[in-house]
């Protein structure tokens, strides 16, 4: 079977920083490894979000969120001039990351649900550009 080249993000409890790896796999088994890196957090990103364990207001989470997914984008571009990769590859990304942890948990005490299925309350909001 043909694999593909994915990178995989991982963020620790410890809120140190990044993981990023770089494996070729079908989804079930992986066939090679590639370059791996740990980008560390700015100080000022960790206290962030070690303000936001606390249970923070909804306000207060998207600014953060918009940082985190800021650091991850970086750690993928770190990870990316370490392998080789170049620019004009084909990519292809989705996020399992996170964010959704926090996203989950809001969900879980404001509704009862375990997730938002199907995005079905983000699709319901607004936008809002100021954000």
């Amino acid at each position: 079977m043909t694999g593909v080249r994915a990178i995989g993000l991982m963020s620790g409890t410890s809120l140190d920083g990044i993981d990023a790896a770089l494996i070729e796999t079908d989804g079930e088994q992986v066939f090679a490894t590639g370059a791996a890196i740990t980008e560390p957090y700015a100080p000022e990103l960790r206290e962030r979000l070690r303000g936001l364990l606390g249970g923070a207001p909804v306000a207060q989470v998207a600014p953060v969120e918009a940082a985190l997914t800021r650091a991850h984008a970086a750690a993928v571009e770190a990870l990316i001039a370490r392998a080789g990769i170049a620019h004009g590859d084909k990519l292809l990304a989705f996020d399992t990351g996170p964010g959704n942890a926090l996203l989950d948990d809001w969900v879980r005490r404001h509704t009862g649900a375990l997730f938002d299925a199907d995005g079905a309350l983000a699709h319901a909001g607004q936008v809002r550009q100021s954000v």
